[in-house]
């Protein structure tokens, strides 16, 4: 479904936790993305949400998207902050897509993202 949905990230992190990394490198294979260029960042593994938007605000300019696999209820908490989109739970998974008007990642704010589309398994059915 994220194929269909024309993502192509720049650059994938992902926590070093097995199911994490697991899933980052599976879904990396297929979007076409290099699964050895991915960024393992053991941040990620018991991330604040602050913690995460800082990996966010620290994206190099050079890439135009980023995708990040972490867990909850971290990845929950970041979703309800980044735009106007809620959500009770991020289920294992589950996909937010977030578009900001930025120059610089740095200047990426809570609450100031375009909600682009939210998916995860059990929406197929």
């Amino acid at each position: 479904r994220l194929k269909a949905l024309n993502v192509r990230p720049n650059l994938i992190v992902s926590s070093p936790a097995k199911r994490a990394i697991t899933t980052a490198r599976l879904i990396a294979e297929a979007l076409g993305y290099d699964r050895d260029e991915i960024v393992e960042d053991d941040v990620l593994y018991s991330a604040f949400p602050k913690d995460t938007l800082k990996i966010i605000r620290t994206t190099p300019d050079s890439a135009e998207s980023v995708m990040i696999f972490g867990h909850n209820p971290t990845m929950t908490d970041l979703v309800n902050r980044l735009s106007d989109f809620s959500v009770d739970n991020v289920a294992t998974c589950g996909a937010f897509c977030a578009r900001f008007d930025v120059e610089e990642w740095a200047e990426v704010a809570e609450g100031e993202g375009e909600f682009v589309f939210f998916e995860y398994p059990k929406l197929v059915g």
